[in-house]
């Protein structure tokens, strides 16, 4: 699963900044008055404003969400979304949490079917350094390797426990049953196959160590760090043609034994990028 490093052009997201909840009647609902404004960009912007309150909240919903993953990549809005508090390129993750608490803010992130929700709020003398980590997870976040990892396993573990319990997957299989293979009918967090499957991009090189458990691994184009071991069952994939290159590969990520802090890619497709 390959996490996008542009997570909001910002356009078809709305904005709303809040002063406070407001109660709805049984009956009817009455909003107060609110400013409106389109950006260039696209953005809408509604802020809605009750003076009296000391605290600021946001909600930003972006007009994707699960029902756009990719076939096979069920679960990639889930893990996007749940990955931008894990750091940006200021901040690592263990940073943003610790500047979050420092003001006593909150941050959460969720994709829906049709939409991802994002929402955070902060009291209002605590606007600016609020406002500063909400556009830094929206605009720069760094979906750092050992963090998708990490949520991927986590999301894994969470599919197989909820199996235990019949009520938590009834309206899964019942979605599957009702939608087929539609979109709507595959589980908007993904399941344990489609977790497992992922996008991975970087450099073609020959191990250095002679104990690897394969002969070729993906390096980082940033660090030349190891990304990933590469293993192939295709007798008509020759990794040599592809040494030095820049390139995208799609497979089934897993750990060998010997090697704990390497996951082994078994190579299903490969993009050379030019």
């Amino acid at each position: 699963m390959r996490i996008p490093r542009v997570f909001a052009g910002l356009p078809g997201i709305a904005v709303f900044a809040l002063s406070c909840v407001i109660p709805a009647s049984a009956q009817s609902l009455r909003l107060p008055a609110h400013e409106k404004t389109v950006l260039k960009n696209g953005l809408t912007v509604l802020l809605m404003e009750k003076r009296g309150v000391p605290i600021v909240s946001f909600a930003a919903i972006v007009k994707t969400g699960a029902a756009a993953d990719p076939a096979g990549q069920e679960g990639l809005a889930s893990a996007t979304a749940g990955l931008l508090r894990k750091g940006t390129k200021a901040r690592t993750a263990q940073q943003f949490a610790a500047d979050l608490d420092f003001i006593g803010g909150t941050f959460d992130a969720e994709a829906n079917a049709d939409f991802t929700s994002i929402s955070a709020e902060f009291l209002t003398k605590d606007l600016a350094r609020g406002l500063d980590l909400l556009t830094d997870a929206l605009l720069h976040p760094a979906f750092a390797q050992t963090e998708v990892d990490k949520l991927l396993a986590q999301s894994i573990d969470g599919v197989k426990g909820a199996k235990d319990d019949a009520q938590n997957v009834i309206l899964l299989y019942y979605y599957g049953y009702l939608y087929g293979a539609r979109p709507y009918g595959r589980p908007d967090g993904g399941d344990e196959d489609s977790l497992k499957h992922v996008q991975r991009e970087g450099i073609v090189r020959g191990t250095i160590s002679i104990q690897a458990p394969t002969k070729f691994e993906l390096v980082s184009p940033d660090n030349h760090r190891t990304i990933n071991y590469l293993h192939t069952t295709s007798v008509n994939l020759d990794l040599r043609r592809y040494k030095g290159l820049r390139i995208i590969v799609t497979g089934e990520e897993g750990l060998d034994e010997r090697w704990r802090n390497t996951p082994v890619i078994t190579i299903q497709r490969i993009q050379v990028i030019e």
